[in-house]
């Protein structure tokens, strides 16, 4: 589900996509907060991205999700666990990055590889 707007992703409008500070938005947010102010702040963390919509990628691995748990053949059972370890994922992520963040402002790490960061967003 697109946390800005609260629908759910899909692969019409609704496809999720990564901005480059790690959250997700659905491409119909992000191009709503584009034509509003020609940038792309993050409603989250309020970081401001200039880059243009058309330089996000988008959340492959939530993609593949969601061909997953709308796949026909799956069981109700299998789709709730897919659906279940994908918000686990979410919530691990969340709370890594938050934990990295007051570790930088406590200025007990002074170097974090960016790698680590774009790591973040693909697992």
């Amino acid at each position: 589900m697109c946390e800005n707007c609260k629908e759910t992703f899909n692969l019409g409008n609704k496809i999720p996509y990564l901005l480059p500070c790690g959250h997700t938005l659905c491409r119909n947010c992000i191009e709503k907060i584009w034509e509003k102010q020609k940038k792309i702040k993050c409603p989250f963390d309020e970081l401001i991205h200039k880059n243009h919509i058309d330089s996000l990628s988008r959340n492959e691995i939530l993609i593949d999700l969601i061909k997953q748990y709308s796949g026909y053949n799956k069981t109700r059972s299998e789709r709730s666990k897919i659906f279940y370890l994908f918000l686990k994922i979410e919530n691990l992520k969340k709370k890594l990055s938050k934990k990295i963040l007051f570790l930088i402002q406590k200025k007990e790490v002074y170097y974090i590889d960016l790698d680590f960061f774009y790591m973040l967003n693909y697992i």
